[in-house]
């Protein structure tokens, strides 16, 4: 793997990284367990903190040097390409490009990043994040892990309770899958010694090698891709953030609670770096 972009310096934790590499936010689904509220505004761009969700999101990895961003989009899907067409002309962020993934039919997590292969035309790691989560999980860490890894795919976890898990070996590499309810186990290879059951926190850095992977028809889920992967022969790892604070937003009443969870400081702290990188 080419690793021209291995230098992660801030200037302050979570302020701008002296590299630049691109990401994918996840931004196509329906949004079911909110409605109605996503009977006529696509998940993505209901507000948090007075902001849509998608542009708290952005700002973070656009200032962690992730400038370069691909949402991909389905449901009311023209009110997604008309807010990556306005916001990195307003979000005070230097060098923030946002382009839209248009899916006509669902294509899963699996499906969609594949679609948006296209976006990616270099061999540079990137990050790949889900539109409906809001964590501080440190991402210029996430992405040393990666690069200093070598593996297909580096995962962000940490002990939450939950009903799906990813198993990870003493080698902090994936090899299984698990279900509380109903329970079910996946082993897709052997473990190194014991395994840990995380749940994942739908934030990972990926090489580009990820998409010789991806052979199914869609859609279908990442999660079955790591494990086709992983079953081939290649390596996805994991990175424990055990501080981080982290919150599936697309869940009824977290829109609500998310503000307490993270504190005035998280939302305006983002939104002073954004005057100030103005």
């Amino acid at each position: 793997m080419n690793q021209r972009c291995g230098e992660f310096v801030a200037k302050d934790p979570g302020i701008h990284s002296s590299c630049t590499m691109k990401a994918m936010i996840l931004a196509a689904g329906l949004g079911t367990r909110l409605r109605p509220l996503t009977d006529s505004v696509p998940k993505a761009l209901l507000e948090v903190y007075g902001r849509p969700l998608l542009a708290w999101v952005v700002d973070r990895l656009a200032l962690n040097g992730f400038t370069d961003i691909v949402v991909n989009a389905h449901h009311h899907a023209e009110q997604i390409v008309a807010f990556a067409e306005w916001y990195p002309d307003h979000a005070g962020i230097e060098g923030l490009r946002m382009a839209v993934s248009l899916e006509e039919d669902l294509l899963g997590t699996g499906g969609g990043l594949k679609q948006a292969e296209w976006f990616f035309d270099d061999d540079q790691p990137f990050l790949l994040h889900n539109a409906d989560v809001i964590t501080d999980v440190d991402l210029q860490a996430l992405a040393h892990k990666h690069l200093e890894s070598g593996a297909l795919a580096t995962l962000a976890v940490k002990k939450r309770d939950t009903k799906r898990y990813l198993l990870f070996d003493e080698e902090d590499d994936l090899c299984g899958w698990q279900s509380t309810e109903p329970a079910e186990t996946r082993e897709v290879r052997k473990p190194s010694g014991q395994t840990t059951p995380y749940p994942f926190l739908c934030v990972q850095i990926l090489s580009p090698e990820v998409f010789n992977t991806m052979n199914s028809p869609s859609p279908y889920s990442l999660i079955d891709a790591y494990l086709a992967a992983v079953a081939g022969g290649h390596r996805v790892t994991s990175f424990l953030a055990p501080d981080a604070r982290w919150m599936d937003v697309g869940r009824p009443g977290h829109l609500e609670q998310v503000a307490g969870l993270f504190g005035d400081r998280y939302f305006e702290a983002l939104l002073a770096r954004d005057r100030d990188s103005g």
